[in-house]
């Protein structure tokens, strides 16, 4: 440790420690300069500032100090607690809202900067479109950091959340009064963001609007889950009891051939289904949950592709679970499995989804979930009756298909963004464009 190193780092755990505790505070990156950048120069709180960098979350390599200055670092140059050498200061020339093919929201954002070391090149750099957000949470908080008019439904929310938050005691006990007041929120709140200009028409096209409604759901439920899905399993507690008493009873006095599937399917293990399943306790929102059923009937499916393979059966290379084949296999793994609150999630997906462009392949399994509970239940009450039972699935607004074999669209692997609000204590900011970085007070920290 050089003498010049000691008088920077004495100089920021000292005289400036209120400027490292703000930088510690809000993920700043803390830059110790190289001992031969300081020689000579005296170490005055804005330099110190100009140590405090933090990178931007639309374009790579590109960092805004505490100072509020823009700057272009080289690949390699940034390390924690490491200076820098190699920088470009960049000019904004333009900011403006975008949307891609699948209508999601991003700020393209052009600059200039020099493409070497000499100043007087320099050159128009667009970049690669920046929309990095993939789940309906980091969709939000783009929303608030980027597009004008969001106030209103950010305000909305955060008095909701807050209000149920507060009240949710007096109103626990009456769950048709707690559910009402969640599905109102959230239509209003869907009514805010309808009038965001950026967002003015969404509803006649299906993608936005689907966007919009997972913006909503997830900016409400994400912050009442917790109570409002506990309740919702204490409230179902006696169907639950009542959907693994009939399991049982199914299983004992039916046989197996009986449920209507391939009888070279019989002995088929689904453990890696239930895991799918139950995963659903997992997620928050309508959308996500009915995700959950989409990548489940892709789970049956490779689990009775497994089976047959194992078995060397001619099938195997050639299968396919059909409409016909799934709803009674879908029928037997919930009897033989039975998922935790099973009910209390599909109330949840059926009381609080608010998108009515939900897509066509969840509501079809939405619809085959909703159908084989039932059949389980009518079976359990009619077993004692001699009977020859046939599962069938339930009629479809549309021609059966197969269960396809493809990535399900499940964004849980995404990390999801924080917005901080800066107190009115903090360091003063000079008064700059904060360009791709938001203003001081809607920063997006990842």
């Amino acid at each position: 440790m050089t003498e010049e190193d000691n008088k920077f780092l004495d100089a920021l755990t000292s005289e400036f420690a209120d400027v490292l505790d703000h930088a510690i505070n809000k993920k700043y990156i803390v830059c110790i300069p190289s001992p031969s950048s300081i020689v000579g120069i005296e170490i005055d709180r804005r330099f110190v500032m100009h140590h405090m960098i933090k990178p931007s979350p639309y374009v790579e390599h590109l960092f805004q100090t505490m100072t509020g200055k823009n700057l272009l670092i080289k690949n390699g140059e940034i390390k924690s607690h490491t200076g820098y050498s190699n920088k470009f200061t960049l000019q904004i020339i333009k900011e403006e809202n975008a949307h891609d093919n699948n209508g999601r929201v991003y700020k393209q954002i052009l600059v200039s900067a020099p493409l070497d070391d000499s100043e007087q090149k320099s050159a128009m750099l667009p970049p690669e479109p920046i929309y990095k957000f993939y789940s309906a949470r980091e969709y939000i908080g783009y929303l608030e950091c980027a597009v004008e008019g969001s106030e209103a439904a950010l305000m909305y929310s955060q008095a909701f959340v807050q209000h149920f938050n507060h009240s949710y005691i007096i109103f626990k006990e009456f769950a048709k009064d707690c559910y009402d007041k969640v599905k109102t929120g959230l239509k209003d709140m869907k009514a805010l963001v309808l009038k965001i200009e950026q967002l003015r028409g969404i509803d006649n096209n299906k993608n936005l609007l689907q966007y919009a409604c997972e913006m909503v759901e997830s900016n409400i439920l994400y912050n009442i889950y917790d109570k409002l899905f506990r309740h919702m399993i204490e409230f179902h507690i006696q169907k639950e009891q009542e959907f693994k008493k009939d399991s049982e009873k199914l299983l004992k006095q039916l046989p197996i051939d009986s449920f209507g599937f391939d009888t070279d399917l019989q002995g088929c293990r689904f453990d890696e289904s239930l895991e799918v399943l139950n995963s659903i306790n997992d997620f928050k929102t309508p959308w996500e949950k009915g995700e959950v059923l989409t990548k489940l009937a892709g789970s049956i499916d490779k689990c009775c592709k497994n089976f047959l393979l194992l078995k060397n059966h001619p099938k195997a290379e050639r299968w396919e679970t059909t409409a016909d084949q799934y709803f009674p296999l879908l029928t037997y793994f919930l009897a033989s499995y039975q998922p935790r609150n099973i009910h209390a999630n599909l109330t949840f997906i059926l009381e609080f989804s608010i998108c009515p462009a939900a897509s066509s392949e969840q509501r079809y399994h939405l619809t085959n979930l909703m159908a084989a509970l039932q059949t389980i239940h009518q079976m359990a009450e009619d077993s004692s009756k001699p009977q020859i039972v046939s599962i069938q699935p339930p009629a479809e607004e549309e021609s059966p298909k197969p269960i396809r074999k493809k990535k399900s669209r499940m964004r849980n692997t995404i990390a999801v963004i924080s917005i901080e609000e800066d107190s009115d204590e903090e360091i003063n900011h000079p008064d700059t464009s904060y360009g791709v970085f938001g203003p001081p007070s809607k920063r997006i920290l990842w």
